[in-house]
């Protein structure tokens, strides 16, 4: 792992660095009485934007909540992906770099939670646990999606290629459907039923086909990822202390 300037010290922002790039920053929310992630159970959490915008503010409501059931929360921001920038595998790597971070500082346990485009971030991770939700893990059916709220440019920015047929390598290579293998952390997968993000069946055929240890969560309605964050909270919150505490 690169070396990290000021570890463990806020920038004039706010801010902790968590890798060497100046992108690479988090938000951390502590337990009551708590001042270290030292000794913690730990849960990064990975906005959402299409890949193309979005900052840790997201988790703004969601971390402190975190933080109540006795979790260092870790809100973390990552580049943008472009079209001169692919997101895959940048972004992927930048979330494994604040999982590693914490581990090499000594947190107790790592679990990473994901909204939208970071829930396929999430996807990827080496951690304790995993949560998505609305995290798209095939990009073929996305750029193919006829939805008109389907971010297509965020998509092919992230893949780095714009044509699921030509490109169809590099759009397996960027979609966590096709990354599932034995010995995947235990992941918990949740959807709306309606809403712009295809239903992960195929995500749970393979989770299901290697043995990893997981649980699907479709809701009714529309609701994408953060929109049904209070809904969520209970049972994300209970896979966690299931896996980090």
């Amino acid at each position: 792992m690169a070396e990290i300037p000021n570890i463990g010290i806020p920038t004039a922002s706010g801010l902790i660095p968590y890798g060497s790039s100046p992108d690479e920053k988090a938000k951390f929310y502590y337990p009551p009485g708590v001042a270290s992630f030292v000794g913690q159970p730990v849960i990064v959490c990975v906005h959402g934007g299409g890949f193309i915008k979005g900052s840790e503010t997201e988790f703004n409501k969601v971390a402190p909540r975190l933080a109540q059931q006795g979790f260092v929360a870790a809100d973390i921001n990552y580049t943008w992906a472009s079209a001169a920038v692919a997101g895959y595998p940048m972004q992927p790597d930048q979330v494994q770099t604040a999982v590693d971070y914490l581990r090499a500082n000594n947190a107790q346990s790592v679990g990473v939670l994901g909204s939208s485009a970071g829930g396929t971030l999430a996807y990827f991770a080496d951690a304790d646990a995993i949560v998505g939700w609305s995290g798209p893990t095939d990009m073929i059916a996305c750029q193919e999606s006829t939805n008109p709220k389907m971010n297509h440019t965020g998509i092919s920015d992230f893949v780095g290629a714009t044509d699921p047929v030509a490109d169809v390598a590099q759009y397996k290579l960027a979609s966590p459907l096709y990354h599932v293998s034995a010995g995947r952390p235990p992941t918990q997968v949740w959807n709306s039923e309606d809403e712009v993000i295809p239903l992960p069946t195929a995500y749970i055929e393979a989770l299901a086909d290697t043995g990893v240890t997981y649980e699907e969560h479709f809701l009714p309605g529309d609701r994408h990822a953060i929109a049904y964050a209070t809904t969520a909270l209970a049972d994300t919150v209970a896979w966690f202390k299931r896996f980090l505490v």
